[in-house]
């Protein structure tokens, strides 16, 4: 037996890390918890996307809300930068719904 071979989360988050990705921890809470963690007007209006390199991108639910998001992503990224630490969310790109 080879007792060389790491726990497949351990390689999961060291290759997430290399790609600039959020490690899983936060992506599973922020996913859970989007509601509460990001509030109005996020929670009716978006879904978490991904977390790299600090920018974490958002999908709006509608083309209408884009602009409205984008008004607000700064202090979304404030809020999340609060909860989880610094460098975590450094800004939020907002994209429209995908088709």
């Amino acid at each position: 037996m080879n007792h060389d071979i790491s726990p497949l989360g351990d390689l999961l988050g060291s290759t997430l890390a290399k790609l600039g990705i959020a490690d899983l921890g936060t992506m599973i809470e922020l996913s859970e918890r989007w509601d509460e963690l990001a509030g109005a007007p996020w929670a009716e209006n978006s879904t978490p996307q991904i977390i790299r390199h600090g920018e974490l991108v958002v999908e709006s639910r509608s083309t209408a809300a884009v602009r409205l998001l984008r008004y607000a992503a700064e202090s979304l990224a404030k809020r999340l930068s609060d909860h989880f630490g610094a460098g975590t969310v450094t800004s939020v790109r907002v994209i429209g719904p995908s088709r």
